[in-house]
């Protein structure tokens, strides 16, 4: 019974080791179908939107130059104040 299934399985080795492979297949082209593409297309005006950032108006001269004081007196306050 072993030798039938080992026979078997050999004799399946060997036909499988007979059979040439087939020869590669060229690829094959399938046919294009064209189809027909409908774009609707509208004018618009181009309208122009401001910017949506507007420009800073600069500071004063004379306002920075009291700022500077101010800041200048309160450093030397807190410094004399320790005194």
């Amino acid at each position: 019974m072993k030798f039938l299934a080992l026979l078997l399985i050999v004799a399946s080795f060997a036909a499988a080791a007979a059979v040439e492979p087939a020869p590669p297949m060229a690829p094959q082209v399938q046919p294009v179908v064209e189809a027909s593409v409908r774009v609707a297309v509208t004018e618009t005006r181009a309208v122009e939107t401001p910017p949506a950032v507007r420009k800073s108006p600069a500071p004063e001269p004379w306002l920075l130059l009291l700022a500077g004081l101010t800041f200048a007196g309160w450093i030397a306050h807190r410094r004399l104040s320790y005194l």
